[in-house]
């Protein structure tokens, strides 16, 4: 994870977007940025294979968040969400979704959805159960919940 940077404009990040879309780019990183909101033009980088929003102040993702169907990797660490939006269960190429150190203190049923993770990383957040649904994701490897108020699994 990058260290912070100056805080970035809505404006400029559009431009930034833009610029990665004609780009075709497959990675993105826009961490350490104190972003609070992404834009909806996010979703016109339908090419992208990683993207590390870590390190920002994000509390949600918009809903053109669904349109990142290439989507490997997602970095969300160190944020401010305390929920995740449907949205990510219709990634159906998403492989890695790490959300370590946010305020999340539940995941969603829809999680179960996700059949594609080969890694879940949420550790320190404020997770008190995980959902049932957790056991559909067969091709899961890595399972990171240290961290949590955890009672059992």
């Amino acid at each position: 994870m990058t260290k912070k940077q100056p805080k970035t404009s809505q404006k400029d990040l559009i431009a930034e977007i833009q610029r990665a879309a004609r780009k075709n780019a497959t990675v993105l990183d826009l961490s350490g940025r104190d972003l609070e909101e992404l834009p909806d033009e996010i979703g016109q980088l339908t090419e992208l294979q990683a993207l590390n929003l870590g390190l920002n102040d994000l509390v949600s993702l918009p809903d053109s968040f669904d349109r990142l169907k290439g989507l490997q990797r997602l970095e969300l660490s160190i944020n401010r969400l305390t929920s995740l939006p449907e949205s990510l269960a219709r990634l159906p190429n998403l492989r890695e979704l790490v959300l370590d150190a946010n305020g999340l203190t539940s995941l969603p049923e829809f999680v179960g959805e996700m059949t594609s993770l080969r890694s879940l990383e949420v550790g320190s957040n404020r997770l008190t159960e995980l959902p049932d649904s957790i056991r559909l994701l067969t091709q899961l490897e890595t399972l990171d919940v240290g961290g949590n108020e955890l009672k059992s699994i």
